[in-house]
């Protein structure tokens, strides 16, 4: 008797010690889905970012002067101008260009913006990047003309140069960048703007866009006291830009045999190498995820079966009595979700306390982003519910009379 007393207190401390850790475990796949969902979310949101360049159909390649056999300026712009030539002459070739350090690489020179009139001091001007550039760099690499015009050949016989909007509204808000001058300070020759280009993400792509100035590549002697021989060639194909990576190694080779070629590679997979980390993040938190998620619904499945096998012979008798089998299907549902909300709502809790500590890893997205949240909620319902159903099926079909017998 005494046994028997105390066998349903028993049953019913052991049904509720597994809802507690269904509820645990919901509660625990909640946290990690949320954060799987803000950093997917954040690496869409970085993939799909304005660039201000193109990626598609687009071959770089680093090409290092050495300076024992190209020791003077003249030599060193003679190869680039008989290199572009070269490269834009081949089949397939939209445009070609070159430039000092290309987006998504490392930064290699930056200086104060000395406009005429400026008399502060030298490290109180504006600060940006600079970049040399060939002619027909920009329409390689998309970049747009906000304003005024590109370099050409022409412009070999007087200082120019090119800036960013940035850069633009920071050194003359509200006036046109286009005629104004700027120097490298102390030199008194002045440089003319001659055009306006769009903001481009250099440092990488979950970074706001620097200022940028662009000069002429054969004005290097003015503006780093010689023209520099480590540069990156860009072209821009009609077709698979790795199809061309052998015919620009030619072109290069013709013009010099001992030349070393680096880093030959298309900007897509330049981009796709800048967001390595960021990729390896977000796949991580994924699998994660994705097996907690898979525990839930085996946990929630295994406590709602071994439930209704415990509980046939009540379940006999309720369909005995009169109990529909949607009736007994919702009783059954209802035990199952039970502890799945009290997960949800101690998860969402969890997520958004946890979401504050990845904040420095998302981009452009909250910690506490609403419709990721709700889309956790609602993937973790139907999960729920699919692992409910079996056992809410079975329980409706039991035969009353064997369980009576």
């Amino acid at each position: 008797p005494w046994v028997a007393e105390r066998e349903p207190d028993r049953r019913a401390s052991a049904g509720s010690t597994r809802e507690w850790l269904v509820g645990v475990q919901v509660a625990l796949t909640t946290v990690l889905l949320v954060m799987a969902a803000l950093l997917g979310l954040s690496f869409f949101r970085v993939m799909h970012v304005e660039r201000g360049y193109a990626v598609d159909h687009i071959l770089a390649a680093d090409v290092t002067l050495p300076d024992a056999r190209y020791r003077t300026d003249a030599q060193r712009i003679s190869f680039h101008r008989q290199a572009l030539e070269a490269l834009e002459a081949l089949p397939g070739v939209r445009s070609a260009g070159l430039i000092s350090s290309l987006p998504l690489k490392a930064q290699v020179w930056g200086d104060s913006i000395s406009k005429r009139g400026d008399t502060r001091a030298r490290p109180e001007r504006p600060l940006a990047d600079y970049r040399f550039v060939s002619e027909h760099y920009f329409e390689t690499m998309g970049v747009e003309l906000k304003q005024g015009r590109f370099p050409t050949a022409r412009d070999r016989t007087r200082k120019v140069a090119l800036i960013s909007e940035s850069a633009a509204r920071k050194v003359w808000p509200g006036e046109d960048a286009v005629g104004k001058l700027i120097r490298n300070d102390p030199s008194p020759e002045w440089v003319h703007i001659i055009g306006v280009v769009a903001d481009v993400r250099t440092e990488s792509l979950d970074k706001q866009p620097p200022m940028m100035v662009y000069v002429p590549y054969w004005d290097g002697a003015y503006w780093q006291g010689s023209v520099w021989g480590n540069e990156t060639y860009v072209v821009r194909t009609a077709q698979d830009p790795a199809a061309m990576a052998n015919s620009l190694r030619a072109v290069i080779h013709k013009l010099d045999p001992e030349l070393p070629l680096a880093n030959v590679l298309t900007m897509r997979e330049i981009m796709s190498e800048s967001v390595s980390s960021r990729r390896f993040q977000t796949l991580l938190a994924g699998v994660f995820a994705s097996a907690a998620l898979l525990l839930a619904c085996l946990g929630i499945y295994g406590v709602i079966s071994y439930s209704v096998a415990r509980r046939t012979n009540e379940i006999g008798i309720r369909i005995a009595v009169g109990a529909q089998p949607s009736q007994v299907s919702l009783l059954v549902f209802r035990q199952g979700v039970r502890p799945v909300i009290g997960g949800l709502l101690v998860g969402v809790a969890g997520a958004l306390a946890a979401g504050r500590l990845i904040q420095r890893f998302l981009f452009g997205t909250e910690a506490h982003d609403v419709p990721a949240m709700l889309a956790v909620v609602g993937l973790l319902l139907a999960v729920a519910t699919m692992a409910c159903w079996a056992p809410a099926r079975r329980a409706s079909r039991i035969d009353p009379a064997i369980t009576l017998r």
